[in-house]
């Protein structure tokens, strides 16, 4: 019955991705994150999924090109500037076939990124991409919720193993990214159920984060919870009820998961905590050897890699910027961090543009909270590829595109406003 519901859904949307290329943005999110196809008891393994999307909508732009406004936002040519830049790294890679299996795969991000950055051109069809993102991702933190509610905390809340959000590291990482959509959502919804549906979709991440296990997640959660309790209007009452969710939660949880966190100021015991501090080490002295080029993708299977830090027992850069560093050199590494830098800044400053509308103001500062927790989180592991985070970005162009649109209007109407976000989103 699901295979049927599933099929019914998708190649019902298959044929509006071709006459509408922005439900085939919307369709590559929802797949590409949720992996519903993995979901039922169907085998979908033959079928690429995501690729059949990608084909419909780019074969609907064939006939209709007049629709694709290429963006005029630095963060979008700091993207494509990072993706040429892998190109060229992986040309010189240690690991040349492992190097090109992942340039591959970074290549169909990247593609569906820009059509994501050129398709999406208005304030509704920009809702309904956050709605997508918030969701697709959201479903496994409902279900992470109450299986932490149901269970105590004692199962190990994970994503599906065939996705790229199977494992719990990087899914703790996504509930936290997404729960700032979700209240930003939430604060824009014109109905009242759907206020409440968003909010408690967010408190149900929020739940399932702790469980994930994932350390790294939890350290982004408290920076997140801290984020919003600056940003919250009544200080004393968010606070009481952050103190005492966070008791609640802490008594609920087991034992285990009290070791497990508290293994993070235990480090010199902890074979995977000195992971974390000889990776980084050698890192940097594969980035003095090769600062250009690194060692390409692949690098951390290479003999070479492993010969960087000769006095550990094991060796894993669990940290994504020198991930990057270590495999694309110190110019990659400052390309990601500039994109990181550009995105805070300018969802920071059309947050706060009184010229804009609420909903804008508020999808900027969801944006702008959600890349937070992918920072602190991606210092605890590498996850400088993972497809949720250049969804964001996407997202944050398409954010800049909309509102320098705006400001251009306003400005050729003689009006006052928001003529700082052009500036801010060049």
């Amino acid at each position: 019955m699901r295979d049927l519901a599933f099929n019914l859904v998708f190649f019902t949307i298959l044929p509006f991705c071709i006459y509408r290329s922005y439900i085939g943005v919307l369709a590559y999110v929802w797949i590409s994150l949720m992996n519903p196809q993995n979901l039922i008891y169907g085998n979908y393994e033959l079928i690429s999924h995501v690729m059949l999307i990608a084909i419909a909508t780019i074969a609907g732009l064939i006939f209709n090109l007049k629709i694709i406004r290429i963006p005029k936002v630095i963060l979008f040519y700091l993207a494509i500037t990072l993706f040429l830049y892998f190109t060229l790294t992986s040309s010189y890679a240690m690991n040349g076939p492992a190097a090109w299996r992942k340039w591959q795969e970074l290549s169909k991000i990247f593609l569906m990124m820009t059509l994501m950055c050129c398709l999406i051109n208005d304030e509704e069809k920009f809702r309904y991409l956050l709605i997508v993102i918030a969701l697709s991702v959201g479903y496994y933190g409902i279900r992470g919720g109450f299986l932490t509610i149901f269970t105590g905390g004692t199962e190990i809340v994970w994503g599906d193993f065939r996705s790229s959000l199977g494992d719990n590291n990087t899914l703790g990482m996504a509930e936290l990214m997404v729960i700032p959509l979700m209240l930003a959502l939430g604060r824009t919804a014109k109905r009242g159920w759907e206020k409440w549906a968003y909010f408690g979709t967010a408190a149900l991440n929020m739940i399932s984060v702790p469980a994930s296990y994932s350390r790294g997640a939890v350290v982004g959660q408290v920076v997140l919870v801290g984020m919003l309790w600056l940003k919250s209007r009544r200080k004393i009452l968010s606070a009481g009820v952050i103190a005492a969710a966070s008791v609640i939660l802490v008594l609920a949880l087991p034992a285990k998961w009290e070791e497990r966190m508290m293994s993070i100021f235990q480090y010199e015991e902890d074979l995977s905590a000195m992971a974390r501090i000889e990776g980084p080490k050698a890192a940097w002295n594969i980035a003095n050897e090769r600062p250009f080029l690194g060692g390409g993708f692949g690098l951390a299977t290479t003999k070479y890699f492993k010969d960087m830090a000769p006095d550990a027992s094991t060796v894993d850069i669990h940290n994504s910027f020198f991930q990057l560093l270590s495999e694309h050199g110190f110019v990659a590494l400052g390309i990601f961090i500039a994109m990181i830098g550009v995105s805070l800044y300018s969802t920071y400053r059309i947050s706060r543009d009184e010229g804009l509308s609420k909903e804008m103001r508020c999808y900027a500062e969801g944006l702008f909270l959600g890349i937070i927790p992918y920072i602190v989180a991606g210092s605890f592991m590498p996850r400088a590829y993972i497809e949720m985070f250049y969804i964001f970005i996407g997202a944050v162009v398409v954010l800049c595109k909309i509102t320098s649109i705006r400001s251009a209007l306003k400005s050729h109407e003689g009006t006052t406003g928001s003529s700082s976000i052009a500036s801010t989103c060049v």
